[in-house]
């Protein structure tokens, strides 16, 4: 199935009175995103992502991504879920964000950056934004994509030099999604008196 795999193993043991028997253990193996289906067959999921003409893509798994050559591409991550459902995306920028007052101010903005494979599921987009070395890397997984951004300096600049509150207020980073599937609200009580 798709999260899980069985595992039956059949021995032979040969007891006291000199006669075979057949013994049989049995074991299930559980992990998100173990299989995906390839027809009418579950085939064990791969975290691997593969070059492409157009940049790179992750097709062996529940999840199906492609990434743009050039992270600087409005849509430049695509991905399909196990649900059929796609989402379409990109990286504008890093932003600082004042919790307590909701005001945010962008601090670096993503420029034209080729990404690179390293083997065998990441991809990485070094020195992707224009105010501040940084990196954004991806990681295709049996269960998902993950995208890390990796400082590779100190920001030159922080929340006091935009009358922020230090105290308040966190570097965040800003992925626009272009397309995504209709949300759903789910009604729940917190508490009731």
């Amino acid at each position: 199935g798709p999260h899980h795999q069985v595992v039956e193993r059949v021995t032979r043991v040969r007891l006291p009175n000199g006669r075979d028997v057949e013994q049989r253990s049995r074991l299930v193996e559980l992990q998100t995103g173990m299989h995906y289906r390839d027809g009418d067959s579950w085939v064990e999921s791969v975290e691997r992502i593969d070059a492409h003409p157009d940049g790179a893509v992750a097709h062996h798994g529940q999840h199906k991504v492609a990434f743009a050559a050039n992270l600087n591409t409005r849509g430049a991550i695509q991905l399909v879920d196990a649900d059929g459902q796609r989402f379409s995306s990109h990286v504008l920028g890093l932003a600082f964000t004042d919790m307590a007052t909701g005001e945010s101010v962008l601090i670096a903005q993503v420029k034209d950056v080729t990404g690179r494979i390293q083997a065998p599921n990441q991809i990485l987009y070094a020195d992707a934004f224009k105010e501040v070395t940084t990196d954004v890397r991806f990681t295709y997984r049996r269960d998902g994509l993950e995208q890390d951004i990796i400082l590779r300096e100190a920001l030159p600049v922080g929340p006091r030099d935009f009358g922020m509150n230090p105290e308040t207020t966190r570097l965040e980073v800003f992925t626009e999604f272009i397309e995504a599937p209709e949300g759903r609200a789910v009604p729940s009580t917190l508490r009731t008196e």
